[in-house]
């Protein structure tokens, strides 16, 4: 036991250096161990950020060519639009060109003055003179090609919704005693004039009058009203 004390006594020194240079060699140790497992973490945090940004890329080129489409689809629309605008004005120019068609007057009811039949239950009977003229082109006339446009409540403008509008054709056969209209091909310098009735409900409203025999397309300005 004294020679061990001798020794630890002798070599003190030399003992004291080697576990300090122990403890700074297990300091180092953990410390580049703890340096490693940070610079993983922080890859790793990288990593994670690089795919949130590559997202937040793919999100935002979603976003814009969403947006593009849109902006694609509303130039389409825009040029629709005008070439739908383009058609119609043609179309007039082009019944315009054609021939002219007037309601010359209307008479509502047409039960007021002398009438070949009686119309249905809790129906009336409308006529219309009508006088159409051909100018650069025949125009095809038949009495079925006129339209009334009525509702069957009586709405205010304001309230009026497309949606109740009802179309009906004109009678076949005028139901007065004036001469009706003639179906007939009205040739290009010629008129005609001639009558039309139209059987609606006794309560329905006059919205307008139309024209069409699929080439020759109108919407008809109101004629006066015969007391």
């Amino acid at each position: 036991m004294k020679l061990f004390l001798d020794f630890l006594y002798t070599h003190i020194k030399q003992l004291a250096l080697l576990c300090f240079f122990l403890l700074l060699i297990f300091i180092f140790t953990l410390a580049f161990i703890l340096l490693l497992q940070i610079d993983n973490d922080q890859k790793l945090i990288k990593n994670r950020l690089n795919q949130m940004s590559s997202k937040i890329l793919q999100i935002e080129k979603k976003n814009f060519d969403f947006e593009s489409n849109i902006t694609e689809q509303q130039e389409m629309n825009k040029k629709l639009n005008d070439k739908i605008l383009n058609i119609q004005n043609s179309n007039l120019s082009n019944a315009e060109s054609i021939g002219q068609i007037t309601l010359v007057s209307l008479v509502d009811p047409l039960e007021k003055f002398k009438i070949d039949f009686t119309p249905s239950l809790n129906n009336r009977l409308v006529a219309l003179e009508i006088s159409a003229l051909a100018i650069n082109a025949e125009i095809s006339m038949r009495t079925t090609f006129f339209q009334i446009h009525y509702t069957n409540n009586k709405l205010s403008n304001s309230n009026l919704n497309t949606q109740d509008v009802i179309n009906r054709p004109a009678q076949k056969m005028y139901a007065g005693f004036e001469v009706g209209l003639a179906n007939k091909i009205l040739a290009a310098g010629s008129d005609l004039e001639g009558w039309i009735s139209f059987e609606i409900p006794e309560d329905a409203r006059i919205v307008s009058f139309s024209f069409d025999n699929g080439i020759v397309s109108a919407n008809l300005k109101m004629p006066p009203l015969i007391d």
